[in-house]
């Protein structure tokens, strides 16, 4: 799942994905997070 955020980052804003990583990173581990409370 992460490789398609990545992959999807990647293609639409080329250069933003090494600014953004840790964000999208962060942003993941959240959603995975809520997804295994709920």
């Amino acid at each position: 799942m992460a490789e398609s955020v990545t992959c999807y980052c990647r293609t639409s804003s080329g250069t933003a994905i090494s600014l953004d990583a840790a964000r999208i990173q962060k942003m993941h581990n959240v959603f995975m997070a809520e997804k295994l409370l709920k």
